[in-house]
């Protein structure tokens, strides 16, 4: 078993066919490159709590990981805006309320028990680039609890 929610997360977001044909394998944990032209995902871990317990360690974790959805506007066929809704409504669509193992590169798991949406925002970013082609950007956080392999002491 890996205790990375992330790994899974990953897993789901590039194994996900919908999800793959707006965005191809554009999926990065925490920094993406600068040069990308299409539309792009983003997911970095804000919080991680193990669920203490009084006398052995800690079994479960409770994970808040952000996922940020990228378009500029010069590189869309069609409005910029409603592209990232539905990536991102895609993505909602594939981790909101899954529960079970998700098996990872190299045949580890990562248990999820729950995973939920907790909260989105839409927001216009103004060039990064030194250009002035805006870039819509949907922020959403999620909860992950998954399991946590106990650590054996002498």
């Amino acid at each position: 078993m890996s205790d990375f929610p992330e790994a899974a997360i990953y897993t789901l977001l590039t194994s996900d066919t919908d999800i793959t044909d707006i965005i191809g394998d554009n999926v990065y944990p925490v920094l993406a490159p600068q040069n990308i032209t299409g539309p792009y995902i983003r997911f970095q871990t804000i919080t991680q709590l193990p669920d203490r317990q009084l006398i052995a360690a800690s079994t479960l974790q409770h994970s808040r990981i952000q996922i940020d959805g990228y378009v500029r506007e010069g590189n869309a066929t069609s409005s910029p805006y409603f592209i990232i809704k539905d990536l991102m409504n895609k993505i909602r669509l594939a981790l909101d309320g899954y529960r079970g193992d998700v098996v990872i590169d190299g045949g580890s798991t990562v248990h999820i028990d729950s995973l939920s949406l907790l909260n989105s925002e839409d927001i216009l970013t103004g060039p990064n680039d030194g250009g002035d082609i805006p870039v819509y950007h949907i922020s959403s956080d999620y909860s992950i609890g998954s399991q946590l392999t106990v650590p054996t002491h002498p």
